[in-house]
């Protein structure tokens, strides 16, 4: 994909969902303010199109799962780079087993919203599961991406669902984590410390690695990615040159250490499933 095509998917989400903002009830609004957010932040849209970067490094006729899907933003991008593309998410009465919390309003509204984005991209697939059990085959999947999923996932049900995930995976599939963000981010415990809204789950990249170790994963690579912020969206956006290239000096010094997100690359290491 281009960063031509990039851009182009971007502007047809971003008008997609703006129209479908307009029908959503104030009662729910705060569960897609979120996505609004994120698609109009410059920087934050950069560092997804690095993971993107990486992500064309395995095209070919794979399948991809979006775990966590959400709203179906990313797996939409997906599907510029991989010929089969299947998001899916929890719904209102699965809740309990995820640190979020959905409504029926808002999952109803999801759905709907799942039809029109499947309406203009035929290719992605999306629905709803129970949080754990996969409702996919043994070794349907060449890679599945956990995007600003893992930090939500309860730490009762994490070894479940990684198990889950090493079933549906191929032999030598990939499990690719993006956008979690980690112990010793910067951004995270300042939030905390100014009293703003923040990730109450931050993991550490030991941590990871112990529990993908433990599933049957062989780490091949892990990368501490952003450590300026990319919202409030309107003064990011304003400062993004200097920003964007205070992100690049500085993760490449010591300060990495305080880095905002860890992006991981790992291999299911065993035939079959467990």
């Amino acid at each position: 994909m281009t960063d031509k095509g990039f851009s182009e998917i971007l502007k047809k989400l971003k008008q997609i969902l703006q129209q479908h903002l307009k029908n959503l009830p104030p009662s729910i609004s705060h569960n897609c303010n979120a996505v609004d957010s994120i698609l109009n932040s410059k920087l934050y849209l950069a560092n997804v199109e690095k993971d993107f970067k990486l992500l064309q490094t395995l095209t070919g006729n794979k399948a991809v799962l979006d775990l966590g899907c959400g709203i179906g933003w990313f797996s939409v991008l997906l599907q510029s780079i991989f010929p089969r593309v299947y998001g899916i998410d929890i719904g209102a009465d699965t809740s309990q087993i995820s640190r979020k919390k959905l409504t029926e309003k808002f999952v109803k509204w999801r759905s709907e919203f799942w039809e029109e984005l499947k309406r203009h991209f035929p290719t992605v697939h999306f629905q709803i599961y129970d949080g754990i059990k996969i409702p996919f085959e043994s070794q349907s999947f060449d890679v599945v991406v956990a995007h600003a999923l893992i930090e939500h996932i309860p730490d009762k049900i994490i070894d479940r669902l990684l198990q889950e995930i090493e079933r549906i995976l191929k032999y030598k599939g990939s499990l690719i984590i993006m956008r979690t963000p980690r112990k010793q981010s910067f951004t995270e415990n300042l939030t905390r410390i100014l009293g703003i809204k923040s990730h109450l789950v931050l993991i550490d990249e030991e941590e990871v690695k112990i529990l993908l170790t433990k599933h049957n994963f062989q780490i091949l690579s892990i990368e501490r990615t952003d450590l300026m912020p990319g919202f409030p969206a309107k003064l990011t956006n304003s400062l993004y040159w200097i920003f964007r290239s205070l992100d690049t000096i500085l993760l490449n010094t010591l300060l990495n250490y305080f880095a905002h997100h860890m992006r991981i690359v790992a291999e299911k290491s065993i035939v079959g499933d467990t």
